[in-house]
């Protein structure tokens, strides 16, 4: 489907379906959902993950000085530029941190220690942040980050007596 919304153009969209009355009712729902976000100051701007995160490394960099930035920006450039390259920011969800943690696993050759954990969830919630601030993204759109002791004690359980 293509509409244009003021101020930004032409978008185009898949709706997902072959039925044309479903198709017309999801169009409507979109065109409205647009108008309602542009009046209340939202960004329609799709954006990918990795024009995010390379405006989070810039500024990570920037300030590498005056604190332990190094960790976050080698994360960032080694294991989520790489995997959520091309993916919408606001359009990654849950399950696909969980793909990651798989993925993650897959480079490492083994399961991830909770520090590796924890600090890969920071360096994503700072993209995430990073988007939220620039109207990229809304804060209900950001997925749950899953504690690092949480995914461990799934791969450690200890057994009962």
């Amino acid at each position: 489907m293509r509409y244009k919304v003021k101020g930004y153009g032409w978008r185009r969209t898949s709706l997902k379906t072959a039925d044309l009355s479903e198709a017309k009712e999801k169009a409507y729902e979109l065109v409205v959902e647009g108008s309602f976000l542009q009046r209340k100051g939202f960004s329609l701007a799709t954006v990918t993950f990795s024009s995010v995160a390379k405006s989070v490394l810039i500024e990570m960099e920037e300030n590498i000085k005056e604190g332990n930035n190094e960790h976050y920006t080698y994360a960032i450039k080694k294991y989520l530029l790489p995997y959520f390259k091309n993916k919408h920011i606001n359009h990654i969800t849950t399950k696909d941190l969980i793909l990651f943690d798989k993925y993650r696993t897959k480079q490492l050759g083994h399961i991830a220690s909770s520090s590796l954990i924890n600090t890969h969830n920071v360096a994503l919630k700072k993209c995430f942040d990073h988007a939220i601030n620039d109207n990229k993204m809304r804060i209900s759109d950001m997925p749950k980050i899953q504690k690092a002791q949480t995914a461990l004690s799934k791969a450690y359980k200890m057994p009962t007596t």
